[in-house]
């Protein structure tokens, strides 16, 4: 796994270096990768599942399966609006925003990972 991220990374960074690329698109290159893992892991867990949360230990009150599926919802960003302050979110742009979830994101994937292989299912990423 590592040795697929120091690649993925360094394939980024190449391709950064030969060609110029928007903010759009180097942002959509992590939201689409982030997704990829999500979608696939939201996937394999059985619909019948979805309310799974542990209970054992100090797990109470986390979110379910789902909830944490519907957590990682992303908002739209383009090259137009990337700058603009969110009043909301202490006037953060929404580039920060959508960098901030991608980021999270991956605490939520691991969460998700955890719960699958709770339930004996294997994530699809570690297949």
């Amino acid at each position: 796994m590592f040795a697929a991220l120091v690649l993925s990374g360094t394939y980024l960074v190449a391709q950064v270096a030969t060609s110029p690329h928007t903010v759009s698109q180097v942002v959509d290159f992590w939201v689409t990768n982030t997704e990829q893992l999500v979608v696939r892991a939201a996937d394999a867990m059985p619909e019948g599942k979805y309310s799974f949360a542990p209970s054992n230990g100090e797990f109470s009150g986390v979110r379910t399966f789902a909830e944490q599926v519907k957590h990682l919802a992303a908002a739209a960003l383009d090259e137009n609006n990337m700058d603009d302050p969110m009043p909301s979110k202490g006037n953060r742009t929404r580039l920060l925003m959508l960098i901030d979830a991608v980021v999270h994101s991956s605490n939520h994937y691991g969460q998700m990972v955890e719960y699958l292989r709770m339930n004996n299912i294997v994530p699809p990423a570690s297949r």
